[in-house]
């Protein structure tokens, strides 16, 4: 083991060559991986073809929507012949609920689209890797949901099967897993790809529509839907993952769930109001009534399909520059589209319904015209919104009241198509023109990297005031290491094993020849486990705690106050053989990784456990797995070392005081791009007075999703491991002879 320090590293670190490449999109990143080159190298696109590439896209997809549109338009004529006039108003009434549902969907779009957006803006490659496993179960749990309101739908619009609500869960699944790669090409201005997903599907739902709807109604409606998307959702993944938006090496997408709520709130509010006019004439109008009231609404809801794309392609420019002239041109674009739209519908409806839904529906010209002006403000309104997401402002709000004023002023006065007509135009104004003012008033804050500067809260000022007097763990891990070694040892009632853990561990390193530390952290024991340890001499430094506190926070104390250039811990049950620890400094210290783990996993390992332990050590490493896409194979083994400047970097953002704190700050340090670590097998030699209970498994459960909502929201500065200066010691001079 000693042969691993005989190559020791001078205290000198070669500077590393630089290259800085500034691209549009990812194609410049591809070209950056393939140089090889050490010369520095400084590449930038051209402005201007950037510019025309990003409008010939925009305008690209735009016109793939509008076909897409059309032909989403064409299966609602084909529906109303094949099925009878109320059967087209209860389809209708269920697509609507779906687009509802689906709400939640766009507001995970929106928030991955302006990470994405961020991420790009910086100059990185952005993944959707891990989102997309994270995607995966909540689209069976969605499906799983919906069938279980399913019922209750069915209730609501009064509909004869549940199927068409659970086919239309399927739907929102599906509309989920293709978000992820729609937000990644999105927010590089892959529109092209977009573009023939949109189209693809939109032609197979038609096709499909064809022949399903007339041997299954209602249902066939649906399921032509599902089939459709799927096909979308296909062409999403795909040519994502072929252009390197889900690869390892890629900066995480992250769902910020601040942005998420923002963009939940606005984009439910948006759809509600879009929805409110089929929904409500089919609760309030006759079947007839509301079948002719349908289909005018789905003729105006034409207005709405351009300012959406408008509202779209436009919100990376929102994330990135949020000038009030890109406001102004998007919003008087969406409603100069939806006017011309609004125009060409209501010069010939009679000649449009007879053509596409045939003769028994009747269209009403002014509440057509109406319907129209209704779908043109909301678009404008769906523009502002994106705008406001974006910036990250306030004025959501608005548009609830203006949601609830629609649907109360319906539910009391609309009794004939114009009176529901009439009572959706006038509160979609008002909410229009108040979230426009507050977007034109309202002042965002970006910082450097584009987050919004929040105000501090109280806990954070006293926090502050505290740090000011009372130096952290980080800042005692800033001074010079003047020990090879430390290792932390956590013990809470040890018990007779704590004297022979910690007596195998000074015996072990004594051999090294290195000077180190072990800092037994007593975390309130009842037992008096600790008191022969002061026998074992003064490189035993034994720190009593009063209270139990938690394994957590005695490590997070136990670290600042270590002096050693490589920081460890280790269990005090003595479960791993100490040898480890030396196996783990070494590989650390003969490689650019920042921490070393001790691995289950790993060719070699020797584990002697119950299989009740086994079982619930595998499960919970396959959740991490998924849910953090790590780059280690083990995390829960309960012995790691740290470089200390990289420990320094990292342990103030912990906050976990249980069992998941080297967890957190594996995934604290993958948040700051330290992704380099080194694995060694581990030796488990008994599990006699094994901590690992069933209450502490449902405590560890609840710290890994405390983890998961809290660390991926949080955004640091990137540290390096290939520029990290030297530890600081000589450790050639510290061995023996």
């Amino acid at each position: 083991m000693l042969s691993y320090f005989k190559n020791a590293r001078s205290g000198e670190s070669e500077a590393p060559d630089v290259e800085i490449v500034i691209v549009h999109d990812l194609t410049g990143f591809e070209d950056a991986e393939r140089r090889t080159s050490g010369t520095s190298v400084v590449t930038a696109t051209s402005k201007t073809s950037a510019t025309v590439s990003d409008r010939a896209g925009g305008i690209g997809l735009a016109l793939a929507i509008g076909v897409s549109s059309a032909l989403s338009f064409a299966v609602h004529a084909l529906a109303s012949r094949q099925l009878s006039v109320s059967d087209y108003g209860a389809l209708a009434a269920v697509l609507a609920l779906m687009t509802s549902a689906a709400v939640p969907v766009g507001a995970v779009q929106t928030a991955l689209t302006r990470s994405a957006a961020e991420i790009l803006a910086a100059g990185q490659r952005p993944s959707g890797r891990a989102t997309l496993r994270f995607v995966l179960p909540a689209a069976v749990a969605i499906v799983i949901a919906v069938g279980a309101m399913a019922p209750f739908a069915r209730s609501f619009i009064r509909i004869q099967t549940i199927t068409p609500i659970v086919l239309g869960g399927v739907w929102i699944a599906t509309v989920l897993l293709g978000s992820v790669g729609k937000a990644l090409l999105i927010a590089g201005s892959h529109h092209r790809p977009v573009a023939h997903s949109v189209l693809h599907g939109a032609i197979l739902r038609l096709a499909a529509a064809a022949v399903v709807t007339p041997a299954f109604g209602v249902s066939g409606g649906i399921a032509a839907a599902v089939i459709g998307d799927v096909a979308s959702t296909v062409i999403y993944v795909y040519v994502a993952k072929r252009r390197g938006l889900f690869s390892a090496s890629g900066t995480r997408v992250r769902i910020e769930w601040p942005d998420a709520g923002r963009a939940l709130s606005s984009q439910l509010s948006l759809w509600l109001f879009a929805s409110l006019a089929v929904v409500v004439g089919r609760r309030t109008l006759s079947g007839s009534e509301s079948g002719s009231f349908a289909a005018m609404a789905t003729v105006a809801a034409a207005c709405l399909v351009f300012p959406q794309t408008v509202a779209m392609i436009v919100f990376p420019r929102f994330v990135a520059d949020g000038s009030r002239a890109i406001l102004l041109r998007a919003t008087g674009l969406a409603a100069f589209v939806g006017l011309v739209c609004a125009t060409t519908i209501s010069i010939r409806p009679e000649w449009l319904f007879y053509t596409f839904f045939g003769p028994a529906y009747r269209p009403d010209q002014l509440v057509l015209m109406i319907l129209c002006a209704h779908f043109v403000v909301l678009g404008c309104l769906a523009v502002v919104t994106q705008y406001v997401v974006a910036r990250r402002q306030g004025g959501s709000l608005a548009v609830w009241c203006g949601l609830g004023l629609a649907a109360a002023t319906t539910a009391r006065f609309g009794t004939t198509p114009l009176t529901v007509a009439n009572s959706l135009i006038l509160p979609t104004i008002a909410a229009t023109i108040f979230v426009s003012s507050r977007a034109i008033v309202a002042k965002s804050h970006p910082t450097d990297s584009g987050s919004p500067v929040r105000p501090d809260s109280r806990r954070d000022q006293v926090a502050r005031n505290s740090a000011a007097i009372k130096p952290t763990a980080g800042d005692r891990l800033s001074f010079p290491a003047t020990r090879a070694v430390s290792i932390v040892i956590p013990t809470y009632n040890g018990g007779d094993s704590l004297f022979r853990c910690v007596k195998s561990i000074r015996d072990t390193f004594d051999q090294t020849g290195l000077s180190y530390e072990l800092i037994v952290m007593v975390d309130g024991s009842t037992d008096g486990s600790e008191r022969e340890l002061h026998t074992l001499g003064e490189n035993v430094i034994i720190e009593l705690g009063l209270t139990n506190v938690g394994k957590g926070a005695v490590l997070r104390r136990g670290f600042g106050a270590a002096r050693g250039a490589f920081i460890g811990f280790i269990d005090g049950d003595g479960d791993i053989k100490p040898e480890v620890l030396v196996d783990l400094i070494a590989k650390l210290h003969e490689s650019n990784a920042w921490i070393a783990v001790a691995s289950k996993n790993k060719p070699g390992a020797s584990i002697n456990v119950t299989n009740r332990r086994r079982v619930m050590s595998a499960g919970y490493r396959m959740l991490v797995h998924w849910m953090f896409d790590l780059y280690v194979s083990d995390t829960q083994c309960g012995c790691k070392v740290f470089r200390r400047e990289f420990l320094a970097a990292t342990i103030d953002h912990a906050r976990e005081n249980g069992f998941a704190l080297d967890l957190e700050l594996l995934t604290i340090g993958s948040a700051m791009g330290l992704r380099e670590a080194v694995e060694v097998p581990v030796i488990l030699a008994h599990d006699e007075v094994s901590t690992v209970s069933t209450s502490t498994a449902f405590r560890m459960l609840s710290d890994t999703l405390r983890i998961h909502r809290r660390v991926p929201q949080a955004t640091w500065a990137p540290l390096r491991v290939a520029t990290a200066p030297p530890v600081g010691i000589d450790f050639s001079a510290a061995l023996a002879p």
